[in-house]
């Protein structure tokens, strides 16, 4: 028990600053509980309570009811009662505290807002992107043009989004993701109305590269601001649902540009696609954006001054030194060879092996890409869910999923008859393994990366998968299939998704070494 001397003061005990008397801790006694083995408590636990009462403006602390206290020789109890200051968060190693995983920096219903912003001005990304291939019959028709011209009106969009994704993001990094948010969807949005006004081919085309510039930095700025916004254990939900209404805008724009075709003709097409991307780019000003950060580890006089174009430079030697960001980067890249080879290939494939029509291999393939955007729907949680119990398991998880979808593959394009019921079933179960891991991407990009390079990094990803996915999937394809068969070039397919998996596979290895390294930084939202 406690002991109260005003003479004399062991090496042990604590003045008191308030009174003259001397608060002693007992020397840490043993108990002993039936049936139990003896066990010492800890002199901390009682030190705790003589650092607080020596300080004068500290409350004391509250006498616990005997009603509640546990039994005799309850260490944790003991330990819970005798220990009256909460445990303190120790700071990283920049000295700056990690913000609480449970908390909604913004609150929740400021981040549902941004959220649905960042959706519907995705779901009109992809309407304006792909429009464009519904209604290259009735461009041809009107301005006789080649298959190659017509491609060329696809591709250029990607080109563009390649070249100018990287120096995007230089600005949303430095600048405002916000403000770049409204700026790209206002340029994509004026470009594809503006191609309802095009006179000849040559205006069509220059009008396209703009849509491909605006659509550059919206990627990058809106994973990184979402991310922000979601407290860590709803990050992967929330990143899953801006992948899922770009891939939602996709089919919508397919369907949409053919029906206003048919009725109104093509210009007007790109005309009404248009206009609901404007009105959601002036609703991005009002999300709330966090104030940018500088990367740079050292906090003291170069931290004050701008960072220059050689700070970004070294940045980018930084992130693209990291094992596990290589091996997503790895990964996203032969997933989008896959995705880009059979959204152009399938039709084809199921109308030359399977004997289908082409009305039939369109609605096929449609069907197909439903499992995508059904394993959108399913891929967020099952990533909170895996940080819940291990974060470094979510490269992990993926890794199987790619694994079991190009092992499904391989078996529907080898060992079953083409275009029959088996093989599409097989190849849709597939597609809801291993299509909608884009969100799976960036959640492993955004822990790994610092706040203030996070849009770069996600920018490497796509200029990775636009160079050498969907732009190179569907030219290799087309190689295989003139030196041996399209069947034979479908199968080969079916190991980028296996590839995939083994960089995933690799990236679980390397993954909690790498985020280690990542300094936890409070950010400052506007107000």
């Amino acid at each position: 028990m406690w002991r109260i001397s005003t003479r004399i003061r062991p090496a042990n005990c604590t003045p008191c600053s308030t009174t003259i008397l001397t608060i002693c801790a007992p020397r840490p006694r043993t108990l002993k509980r039936p049936g139990a083995k003896r066990f010492r408590l800890p002199h901390t636990a009682f030190s705790a309570r003589a650092e607080t009462l020596a300080d004068p403006t500290t409350p004391p602390p509250a006498r616990v009811p005997f009603s509640e206290r546990g039994r005799r020789g309850d260490k944790d109890t003991i330990m819970a009662q005798e220990s009256v200051t909460p445990p303190v968060e120790a700071p990283d190693a920049s000295g700056v505290e990690c913000p609480s995983e449970e908390e909604w920096p913004i609150g929740r219903k400021a981040a549902i807002f941004s959220c649905s912003i960042v959706f519907l001005l995705g779901v009109f990304d992809f309407i304006d992107r792909q429009v464009v291939a519904s209604l290259l019959p009735y461009i041809k028709d009107e301005w006789s043009l080649s298959d190659t011209q017509l491609g060329m009106l696809v591709s250029v969009v990607n080109i563009s989004i390649s070249v100018l994704v990287v120096p995007s993001a230089y600005f949303i990094d430095k600048w405002s993701r916000k403000k770049m948010i409204a700026l790209m969807g206002a340029i994509w949005s004026l470009a594809t109305g503006a191609c309802a006004f095009a006179g000849s081919y040559a205006h069509l085309l220059f009008a396209r590269v703009f849509i491909g510039a605006g659509e550059a930095g919206y990627n990058p700025a809106a994973q990184a601001l979402i991310a922000a916004q979601f407290p860590k254990r709803r990050r992967g939900t929330a990143i899953a649902l801006t992948q899922l209404g770009m891939g939602l805008g996709a089919p919508i724009g397919l369907i949409a540009g053919a029906w206003v075709a048919s009725h109104w003709g093509w210009r007007h097409a790109f005309g009404l696609v248009a206009v609901p991307g404007l009105v959601l780019s002036c609703l991005a000003l009002f999300i709330r954006d966090y104030k940018s950060v500088d990367m740079r580890a050292d906090k003291g006089e170069s931290a004050k001054k701008k960072s220059s174009l050689a700070d970004y430079v070294a940045m980018l030697g930084v992130l693209l030194r990291t094992p596990s960001l290589l091996c997503v980067f790895a990964g996203a890249t032969l997933k989008l060879l896959r995705t880009g080879a059979a959204m152009n290939w399938m039709p084809s494939y199921l109308m030359r092996e399977g004997g289908m029509s082409p009305v039939q291999a369109g609605s096929v393939s449609s069907a197909l890409f439903l499992g995508s955007i059904l394993s959108m729907v399913c891929i967020g949680p099952i990533i909170d869910l895996t940080r819940k119990y291990r974060a470094h398991g979510i490269p992990l998880v993926i890794a199987v999923c790619f694994l079991l979808q190009g092992g499904l593959q391989l078996l529907a394009f080898t060992a079953l008859p083409a275009g029959g019921w088996t093989q599409i079933a097989v190849l849709f179960v597939g597609g809801v393994f291993g299509g909608g891991m884009a969100a799976g991407f960036s959640t492993i990009i955004v822990d790994l990366v610092h706040p203030g390079a996070r849009a770069t990094a996600i920018s490497l990803m796509v200029l990775c998968q636009n160079i050498l996915g969907f732009a190179l999937g569907p030219v290799v394809v087309g190689f295989l299939s003139d030196n041996f068969t399209l069947g034979t070039a479908m199968s080969l397919l079916s190991f980028a998704p296996l590839l995939a998996g083994l960089a995933f596979v690799v990236c679980f290895f390397t993954y909690r070494r790498d985020a280690a390294k990542v300094d936890c930084v409070n950010l400052s939202f506007e107000g």
